[in-house]
Formats: C-alpha cells, sequence, structure tokens
C-alpha cells in the first residue's frame, strides 16, 4: 500500500488542499472544482462529469468542462474505463513532501494517544472533558506530532494555564511561526517595511513648495 493511503483517513483533505493548492499551481476555479468533485464522492457518486458539477456551481458548464478537463491532464483527476472518477492523483500530489511541524504527518498509536491524554490530565488535575478529548483528536487527525503539543502544553502550562483552548492557540502560532519562516519574512520585517516606505515618501515631498 501507497504510504499517503494509510494516512489518508487521518487527514482533512479539504483543509490540505487550501492549504496547499498555491504550492501546487492551481487557480482558485480548479480547487473549486477538485472540493465539488470530493463532495460528489464523499455522497457515494462516483461518476462524474461536468454536469454533474454544473449543478451546484454557477460557473457556466463550458468553462467546467474546460477546467475538469484540464485536471484530468495534469493527472489531479482520474476517470476510469468504467467512467467513475477519483481524486487518487491530488493525494498523491497533497502529499508528495507534505511536512508538518514533526516533519511527516504521524498516526497514532492506541498506546500513544493514551499517554498523551494521561498527560493532559495530570498537569490539568482532573479528568478530561468529551469536548478536550475531541479537541485532542481532532489535532492527532491533522497530523500534529507529540512533541509539538507536548511543548504547546508546557508552555501553556508554564504560564498557570490549564485551558485546551490555550493549548490550541499555541499550537497554531507554533505553525504560522513556522510558515512565515518558511516564506522568508516575518509580520514584524514586513511592518517596518512598510514604515521605511512611508518614511521616504514623506521625505520625498518638497516641503517648500507646498502652501
Amino acid at each position: 500500500m501507497e504510504e499517503y493511503k494509510k494516512i489518508l483517513p487521518f487527514v482533512d483533505i479539504r483543509m490540505l488542499l487550501l492549504d496547499r493548492y498555491k504550492d501546487l499551481g492551481l487557480s482558485e476555479k480548479e480547487v473549486m472544482i477538485l472540493l465539488m468533485v470530493d463532495y460528489y464522492l464523499n455522497k457515494g457518486i462516483n461518476i462524474i462529469a461536468p454536469e454533474t458539477l454544473s449543478v451546484k456551481m454557477s460557473m457556466d458548464i463550458s468553462e467546467i468542462d474546460s477546467i475538469f478537463l484540464g485536471l484530468v491532464n495534469k493527472g489531479l483527476v482520474y476517470v476510469k474505463d468504467d467512467l467513475t472518477t477519483s481524486l487518487e492523483g491530488l493525494y498523491k500530489r497533497l502529499f508528495d513532501g507534505v511536512k508538518f511541524e514533526i516533519g511527516k504527518i504521524n498516526t497514532y498509536t492506541k498506546e500513544e494517544s493514551d499517554s498523551l491524554y494521561s498527560l493532559f490530565e495530570k498537569e490539568f488535575g482532573r479528568p478530561l472533558t468529551n469536548m478536550e478529548l475531541e479537541v485532542m483528536r481532532s489535532w492527532m487527525e491533522n497530523g500534529y506530532s507529540i512533541n509539538l503539543i507536548k511543548e504547546a502544553l508546557q508552555e501553556t502550562i508554564a504560564k498557570n494555564i490549564r485551558n485546551i483552548k490555550y493549548v490550541d492557540k499555541v499550537i497554531l502560532s507554533y505553525i504560522r511561526e513556522k510558515e512565515i519562516k518558511q516564506e522568508g519574512f516575518s509580520t514584524n520585517s514586513e511592518k517596518w517595511r512598510h514604515n521605511i516606505e512611508e518614511t521616504i515618501e514623506i521625505a520625498n515631498i518638497n516641503w517648500l513648495d507646498k502652501k
């Protein structure tokens, strides 16, 4: 079995597509078509044609047909001999080189997840609620590493906070910080650049001519 098929059930494909479509060179219209194909597949409809998609979309059917064919040619959408549609090509591309904070998408054994639950209950000093358990399951399904979750928990406890939502905020801030570093800029440097440009613009004004 290909590696991505093992982790597919644990990952939100739609979120991953929205996160990576720019890297894959896809347009927003192509993404919308892919999301709609995924929608029909999840409803158990496997034979999908442009006419099928047009039922739920406002785009002209000729445009849908052109984009759909383009996605087939790119190898993202498969139309098999029996006319059934598959997104196997998209899945392969999405998981190709994907690296989360942990370096790769994680799957959790029962022992690992139980150990993580126990750690949170120990640090919180009480049993976890159903809502808290659901949040933690979402972390695991999204592929967040044990180390990332533990680090976020430690930061939360260090601030004398025992709140699962705060841990979730810390995790998201870690991920966003890494994304910013990968993109080669920071919010501070962007603000600094804007201020410098504004200063130069003001300096170029000929104040003596102002009346």
